[in-house]
């Protein structure tokens, strides 16, 4: 399970990197650099995992340690099907945003998020 949390962790800093750097394609290298490090202060910690009858629920602490207020967050959960070798097939349209996404968080503000994955979407992803 270790796998899959890392998978789910590296999926919300990908979205978050992408609502923190905006859309400007002519950013200097010097703000490149450090828009990167940054990033790198952005946390989201698996809080709680509990597996119900009908899916698997995770609550998920959003920590933000950077000197920026992350003007809009959208975290979503998703998973790549991979085949009985482990790797990767396809990847998954199947995706969960999280509830308690916000407007600015502000720097050193914690913010907790939680989502549902209905078993749905493993029965439909069985390999």
């Amino acid at each position: 399970m270790n796998k899959i949390r890392l998978k789910v962790l590296v999926c919300f800093l990908l979205l978050i990197i992408c609502s923190i750097t905006g859309c400007s394609d002519k950013l200097s290298q010097d703000r490149i650099d450090t828009m990167h490090e940054e990033i790198e202060k952005i946390r989201i910690e698996v809080v709680n995992e509990s597996i119900l009858n009908n899916g698997i629920s995770y609550s998920l602490k959003l920590i933000n340690d950077c000197d920026y207020v992350i003007a809009q967050n959208n975290v979503y959960l998703s998973f790549p099907v991979t085949n009985a070798n482990n790797t990767k097939w396809s990847s998954s349209e199947w995706k969960v945003e999280a509830d308690g996404n916000k407007l600015n968080i502000e720097p050193g503000q914690e913010v907790l998020l939680n989502v549902f994955m209905s078993d749905e979407f493993f029965k439909y992803n069985e390999l």
